[in-house]
């Protein structure tokens, strides 16, 4: 059900991501979801003495999300070397995936010895301190126009590719 939640914002609030992106650029779209991470982070560990608060973690890791991997994927997309794309990506991918292994391993060594909130606070701190080279780096940005119908033209242009998507709308509709 919070995956559910998750996805469900993801999917409504992603195209207005997308437009803050194309008006204000890759970088600050990134910078935007910091906090929202931070937020639910604070949310999700006081979930655990109030459980109804998971669902509000999940909202706020949906509009994380929708700012994230919009400018994410943009940049990957603007600045990658004509040709190398997939190369650049996939090494993008492999440093997530590494430190969604030793994160956690680290996280849950912090936990167990000094408590979950001191986790939470290590793990905010070195977030924040993650964008300061984001910020710093130069960015050659124009703002473009994008109408929050695009992704939906996409995806009628594309069904193949979208068909989960296409059968989750038509079943709202029918």
């Amino acid at each position: 059900m919070f995956m559910s939640v998750v996805y469900a914002v993801y999917i409504l609030v992603i195209p207005f991501g997308g437009k803050f992106a194309s008006l204000y650029g890759y970088r600050h779209s990134i910078a935007l979801s910091v906090p929202f991470q931070v937020f639910y982070w604070g949310v999700l560990l006081a979930s655990i003495s109030h459980p109804q608060l998971a669902f509000l973690a999940a909202v706020i890791w949906g509009l994380q999300k929708s700012f994230y991997w919009p400018g994410f994927h943009s940049v990957i997309a603007r600045y990658a070397q004509s040709g190398q794309v997939g190369r650049e990506f996939g090494a993008a991918y492999a440093i997530t995936n590494l430190s969604q292994i030793g994160g956690p391993l680290l996280g849950g060594i912090i936990a167990q010895y000094l408590g979950l909130p001191v986790a939470f606070l290590v793990a905010s701190v070195i977030y924040c301190f993650s964008i300061i080279p984001l910020l710093t780096a130069k960015e050659v940005f124009t703002p473009k126009v994008y109408f929050l119908n695009i992704p939906w033209i996409f995806i009628k242009n594309f069904q193949r590719n979208f068909w989960p998507i296409l059968v989750l709308a038509k079943s709202f509709w029918y």
